[in-house]
């Protein structure tokens, strides 16, 4: 029999996460010993370590709890569905990165590449800022209303 911090040290989580698991219906409270202390066997220190197993590897704790008592194709199952939504987040999280590095870039997030450089030739040139971030503007208008005739527009002025 384990108390409440030999099963921590054991299964590699606090006394704290075991309380909350309590708390949360995934791991039975034991009965508490003469002095008071709780007693854990070595089936709750398998249940801890599947716990924390599913918890670390990304599984909602709201979902531990059916997938402890889960068939092998049940669990193969959820593990398949939480693999793709983590693959779906990864993907997000890619396009946030790819965003800030265009932000990074100035322009080059608002507008198309072909805008971005014919603003960095309009700098090269001597343009004032002002008027640039008023060119700029012009052609954030330009592209959401008619991105089509945009790209027409900017062939003619990049060639000119």
């Amino acid at each position: 029999m384990l108390t409440i911090g030999q099963l921590a040290d054991y299964a590699g989580v606090t006394s704290k996460a075991i309380r909350h698991y309590h708390e949360r219906g995934l791991l039975a409270e034991p009965d508490r010993d003469a002095s008071g202390y709780r007693r854990y066997t070595a089936q709750d220190a398998i249940t801890l370590v599947k716990i924390r197993t599913l918890s670390s590897s990304g599984v909602p704790l709201a979902r531990i709890k059916d997938l402890l008592d889960a068939n092998p194709d049940a669990l193969t199952a959820a593990i398949a569905e939480i693999d793709h939504n983590l693959r779906d987040r990864i993907a997000q999280l890619g396009r946030t990165r790819d965003q800030l590095a265009q932000l990074r870039g100035g322009d080059r997030l608002f507008v198309s590449p072909e805008v971005a450089d014919y603003l960095d030739d309009l700098r090269d040139f001597g343009v004032s800022e002002r008027q640039i971030h008023l060119e700029r503007d012009g052609w954030i208008l330009m592209q959401t209303a008619s991105p089509e005739d945009a790209a027409v527009w900017i062939a003619e002025n990049a060639s000119s």
